[in-house]
């Protein structure tokens, strides 16, 4: 009767089971192999390969059957051989470890094939350790790239790691049309005053004082800025020398041209000497503007009357005084000193415009006192 024994679940032969005649006694089962791995052989095995890896002791195999000789029939079993024990493999799974719960044996390990290395308990695997170094160089090569672009290379370069702005768009910006060049204005030239080197004075009686006067320019204005209208408490008769800033004597023809344009045209100055006599006669009620000309040789005296009577209407004819004389009243006949002449009074006091014939000698006089002090220092 067979028995079982608890565990396996397989049947197991029943102890001592004799040989019977004619049996062949069966080969023991194959043994697997198993290495085992002591700090000794670990230690041989490092001095065997010269310092390299330690490798797994592995002990020596067992003597083959061969060398013992078969029994034969009636002989008595050999103690060498131990029974053979039949066995059952249990059943093994996906991956072939054993279903059931238990610690099941480690599957022999052929002798050719190559020994793996366990490794040391806590330590990293080579391939992840290989993985983490990779991953760790790349991070700090990434890094220190980062560092030298954004600190290292401004400082150099002396301008801050800022992303570079798009070009703008070119924009055609047509020609500007060609500009009119301004038209040249010639310059003017300098005003040339007509001048005389010398002055005769025509007064027989000389004047109380005798004084020089250079208008700038030669003009209505200029005239008026030379000589000031002053008041004086006793009457002042000066004789007055109107020069140029060259220092020569300004000839009749340029100052009257300047006084009363549209009066003194060419043709009438040319009857007239270069040389004339100016004189201002200050009083109570201002300052008063006269001259004396002679005719030139051969003019026609009667003729040269005719045309001085133009001046009456001539609006520029206020021109010859020293101030504004207001409006102008209305012409009048008169005399001074004796010979007749032509009189109009302004509206200021003293104010009085007469003209006429002494002799060849043309006076003119901006105030009835003025007028007749003069006649009497020309000897009338």
């Amino acid at each position: 009767m067979e028995t079982t024994t608890p565990g396996w679940g397989a049947p197991q032969p029943p102890k001592n089971l004799p040989t019977g005649e004619g049996e062949v006694p069966l080969a023991p089962a194959p043994q697997p192999k198993v290495e085992v791995r002591t700090m000794g052989s670990d230690l041989r095995s490092i001095g065997e390969q010269g310092g390299g890896e330690p490798r797994p002791y592995v002990p020596k195999p067992a003597a083959p059957l061969s060398a013992f000789p078969p029994s034969t029939p009636g002989s008595a079993p050999s103690p060498f051989i131990k029974p053979a024990i039949p066995f059952t493999p249990p059943k093994m799974g996906t991956a072939g470890l054993p279903a059931q719960a238990g610690v099941p044996p480690k599957p022999p390990v052929p002798s050719g094939a190559p020994k793996p290395i366990s490794p040391a308990p806590g330590g990293t695997p080579k391939s992840k350790r290989g993985i983490f170094l990779g991953i760790l160089s790349f991070f700090v090569v990434v890094g220190l790239a980062a560092v030298g672009y954004f600190f290292i290379y401004p400082m150099f370069a002396g301008t801050s790691a800022e992303p570079v702005a798009a070009p703008a768009p070119v924009v055609e910006v047509p020609p500007a049309p060609p500009q009119e060049e301004p038209p040249v204005i010639p310059p003017v030239p300098a005003e040339v005053i007509a001048g005389i080197d010398t002055h005769t004075s025509l007064f027989t009686i000389p004047a109380d004082i005798r004084t020089e006067a250079t208008p700038a320019p030669v003009s209505v204005d200029g005239l008026r800025a030379a000589l000031p209208f002053d008041r004086a408490a006793v009457p002042l008769f000066r004789e007055v020398t109107i020069k140029t800033a060259e220092g020569k004597v300004i000839a009749f023809g340029e100052l009257a041209k300047r006084l009363v344009p549209g009066f003194f045209t060419p043709e009438l100055l040319g009857s007239f000497a270069d040389d004339a006599t100016y004189l201002t006669y200050a009083a109570a009620d201002g300052t008063w503007f006269g001259f004396a000309v002679p005719l030139k040789s051969g003019v026609d005296l009667g003729a040269m009357q005719g045309k001085i009577g133009a001046l009456q209407h001539d609006p520029d004819n206020r021109n010859f005084f020293l101030a504004d004389p207001g409006a102008e009243g209305v012409w009048r006949d008169g005399s001074i000193k004796g010979p007749p002449a032509s009189l109009v009074d302004f509206a200021t006091p003293g104010a009085t415009l007469g003209y006429t014939w002494l002799g060849r000698t043309f006076l003119l006089t901006t105030n009835a006192a003025a007028g007749e002090e003069t006649a009497r220092r020309l000897g009338f």
